[in-house]
């Protein structure tokens, strides 16, 4: 209600040193200078019963129907997406090893917002959830962006993808990993249900019966169990993605084609004039090719990958 009722010049806050939970979805629709401040700890309650499906405008063109973003953008000029926690949520990069891990994993994080992705990824893998998952944060049609200071956790699918034109991403950390789960006791409950239990999070591991397999036993069998969270997908013009850390088993960064065609609309035909730059990448790297061009994803120009841990490739969708 106050993000729906926020006017230029507003903040909305998620208050720092506290933890929130959320069915989904969080939805800035035609919003003009305001800011988003996750300066709290933001956890998405994992129960279908409860979270929106198919009530967010779509630009990919997908015809299919979708549960909806946690996080939407849509439509918006000189927003910012932020966290001003004074204890912001800190990752440890071990070099030697390409891996990513939070410090002091039982303290509050500011910054954190957590997808609750292993349930969404289980159900997939067993068959009992077609892939409709929801990405974490969805920014589309919008301009002069700001998205920073923030920890994303285990998203269901895409973790930031971002349909913009003269924006900047900077100082994101993303992570996958499937023993950072929402507390077993909310399982299954509902959201008031899972408020009146309790209001503390912490790490647990959520069994599932094929997790202790060997990694190459779940890659050929799972493609991979934490399948398609994409790191950052920047889709658009004249974007500015830096001093980022992505750990996932995915596309770290996606360049993506436009998705031209809509109109009117602020994204061009073509995404072109993408700088990557400053980042430590331990998924897949960085990427141009991942979606294949056709009549509303037209084509990609003037990408720019520079000062990476880790690697860029193409993919042969590129054309």
């Amino acid at each position: 209600m106050a993000l729906a009722l926020a006017k230029p010049g507003d903040t909305v806050l998620v208050p720092d040193g506290k933890s929130f939970i959320f069915t989904a979805s969080i939805l800035a629709f035609e919003k003009h200078d305001i800011t988003i401040d996750f300066a709290g700890m933001s956890h998405f309650l994992p129960d279908r019963n409860f979270w929106p499906f198919n009530t967010i405008p779509n630009s990919t063109f997908d015809t299919s129907q979708t549960y909806d973003p946690a996080i939407t953008i849509f439509n918006c000029t000189e927003v910012t997406l932020t966290s001003s926690s004074l204890s912001p949520a800190q990752v440890e990069v071990d070099y030697g090893i390409n891996s990513v891990k939070l410090v002091n994993s039982k303290e509050n994080f500011g910054g954190i917002i957590n997808g609750n992705g292993k349930p969404w990824w289980d159900d997939v893998i067993s068959g009992k959830l077609k892939n409709h998952r929801p990405r974490l944060i969805h920014v589309m049609e919008s301009a002069d962006m700001l998205i920073e200071n923030l920890t994303l956790i285990n998203s269901p699918y895409w973790t930031l993808t971002v349909e913009v034109v003269n924006s900047e991403v900077r100082k994101i950390n993303v992570l996958v990993d499937r023993k950072y789960e929402l507390d077993s006791r909310f399982a299954g409950k509902s959201h008031h249900a899972a408020l009146a239990s309790h209001r503390s999070l912490e790490r647990t591991t959520i069994p599932f019966p094929i997790d202790d397999l060997p990694d190459w036993i779940g890659r050929k069998f799972r493609q991979p169990q934490d399948l398609n969270t994409d790191g950052i997908d920047p889709i658009g013009e004249n974007i500015w993605v830096h001093d980022c850390i992505i750990q996932n088993a995915d596309d770290s960064v996606a360049v993506k084609p436009s998705h031209g065609g809509r109109q009117p609309s602020k994204i061009p035909d073509c995404t072109r004039n993408v700088t990557i730059e400053n980042m430590v990448l331990t998924g897949f790297g960085a990427s141009v090719g991942s979606v294949p061009p056709h009549r509303h994803h037209r084509c990609v120009d003037q990408v720019f990958f520079q000062k990476h841990h880790n690697a860029w490739h193409w993919k042969r969708n590129i054309r």
